[in-house]
């Protein structure tokens, strides 16, 4: 009976550890953050840090005093920080030799809300293994997830430069880990399935305040605080336009976030009863869209269109509409609020109507550099994260395009083909279909929040692949495509478990 109880006592000590680690964790989110405003914002600026510092202190102390829906609120603090840019990136190399997607060993703060989580999942494991549903591995995402990650690694080590390689093969592998935590810990009940939404609508609504102070003030959320890029000038005509870039770095990459979450504010609006919760989601989609005009991005404005035309005929088959008729009304909705948009904004109107210089044409060679680079190496590429090391040495371009504009292609599928081979991107490629299939199942199998949310992320995807199709980005390090993969796992399991109707 001794050897029992003192076995029976360390458990429980094991089990009080991880629950205070839990507790710590959002505890440090808030230090993290606003040790960091603090330091980005300068000593002139004191008073501003000091102020969001507190704001975020008073946040992860709710959570702690909520200690019992701990990780709900978790999730829903992973969404809120999700486009915050701030975080430490350890062995940072500066200056590299040539441009880079990753460099050094990234962590920011989603990732101490992940890891809350997990440590969150083992406790309640460990002290209710019968009451806590087993560990999902997601294999069909999984596989050629993993796969992946190994193509990566071997592509690194046969590099020139094997630690930007590896920079890469760390952000892979942390979101590998991060999918599987979101898959697992996300609960898809009706009590729980708000709380990711709800952190979506905060973000929309902290997102398009942010792009719209950068449009119309530009006096709070600048690049020196931001810590990079807030904004972008370029020539449109005769004139010159600033286009914004939320707080991320860059408007393309911006207005891909928005069209990431904007679809799922829409079908929430458009199935949640509540008055007052529909008219702050349709106003937090408002904030963000106003801000994605102000991006200027035009590839982000047309497949935002694009996804919600595909997605809109699903949303009223599966309620059980008209279509045709239903599509009638929200091709006319639609058509009031573009052409409002077009007369009261001046940024749409010239990025629509007026000469870029050449802005567009330069994917073009791009492309070129990029084909030439595939055909000589299909099956394994130049080498991860190495694509402009070897540009030169493709480029036969009129223009010399690597000379004068020395970045990657602005496609990311064919930057993928081009690092890692052609068998990468048909990866890359099944990751997406699966996570499509996911969504498409649970929008059919599900009601309520989860139903609007499946369709919601399933429109973001098309947002995502359109987007890349024109622009590029670093699939292996974008922490809101595996986050929002992680939740399409987790709804179509739930759509498996449960019946339309019994949420």
């Amino acid at each position: 009976m001794s050897f029992k109880r003192a076995i029976d006592q360390r458990e429980s000590t094991f089990v009080r550890l991880l629950e205070l680690l839990a507790v710590i964790f959002p505890l440090l989110i808030g230090l993290v953050a606003g040790a960091l405003l603090v330091k980005v914002s300068g000593s002139g600026k004191v008073t501003v840090s000091y102020l969001a510092m507190g704001f975020l202190i008073a946040a992860v102390s709710l959570l702690i005093i909520l200690r019992t829906n701990l990780n709900k609120w978790l999730l829903f603090s992973t969404f809120i920080v999700m486009p915050i840019p701030f975080g430490i990136s350890l062995l940072y190399r500066d200056p590299t030799p040539f441009h880079v997607s990753a460099n050094g060993l990234y962590i920011n703060l989603l990732d101490l809300c992940v890891v809350g989580m997990l440590l969150l999942w083992l406790s309640k494991r460990w002290q209710s293994p019968n009451e806590t549903k087993p560990f999902c591995w997601y294999w069909p995402l999984l596989v050629p997830a993993s796969l992946l990650l190994l193509i990566n690694l071997a592509s690194s080590l046969s590099t020139p430069y094997p630690f930007f390689g590896l920079s890469v093969v760390f952000s892979n592998l942390k979101m590998l880990f991060l999918f599987l935590v979101i898959a697992n810990t996300f609960d898809a009940q009706k009590s729980s399935a708000s709380y990711p939404v709800f952190g979506i609508l905060i973000a929309l609504a902290f997102e398009g305040v942010v792009g719209i102070e950068q449009k119309v003030l530009g006096a709070i959320f600048t690049s020196e605080r931001l810590g990079h890029s807030a904004t972008l000038s370029m020539q449109i005509g005769q004139q010159i336009i600033h286009r914004v870039a939320g707080t991320l770095d860059h408007p393309n990459a911006f207005a891909m976030f928005l069209n990431m979450l904007i679809p799922i504010g829409v079908y929430f609006a458009w199935q949640e009863p509540r008055f007052w919760v529909k008219v702050s989601a349709l106003a937090a989609v408002l904030l963000a869209v106003i801000a994605e005009v102000f991006s200027g991005s035009r590839s982000g404005w047309i497949a935002l269109v694009a996804s919600l035309a595909i997605t809109a005929p699903l949303w009223l088959h599966r309620r059980g509409q008209n279509p045709i008729v239903g599509m009638g009304f929200v091709l006319l909705a639609g058509a009031i609020g573009v052409g409002t948009l077009f007369a009261a904004s001046s940024s749409l109107r010239d990025r629509l109507l007026l000469d870029d210089h050449g802005t567009a044409e330069v994917r073009y060679p791009l492309m070129e550099v990029a084909e030439n680079m595939i055909v000589a190496n299909p099956l394994t590429g130049v080498g991860l994260n190495h694509y402009t090391h070897y540009m030169t040495e493709y480029d036969r371009t009129a223009d010399a395009i690597s000379f004068n504009y020395p970045y990657p292609v602005h496609n990311t599928f064919m930057l993928v083909a081009a690092e890692t081979g052609v068998p990468s991107l048909v990866l890359l490629l099944l990751l997406f279909a699966v996570t499509l299939y996911w969504c498409i199942r649970a929008f059919y199998r599900t009601d309520g929040v989860v139903m609007a949310t499946s369709l919601g992320i399933f429109s973001g995807m098309i947002t995502l692949i359109v987007s890349n199709l024109g622009n590029p980005s670093a699939f292996f390090e974008d922490q809101p495509l595996w986050v929002f993969m992680g939740l399409a796992a987790a709804m179509y399991r739930f759509s498996q478990e449960k019946k339309p109707g019994h949420e």
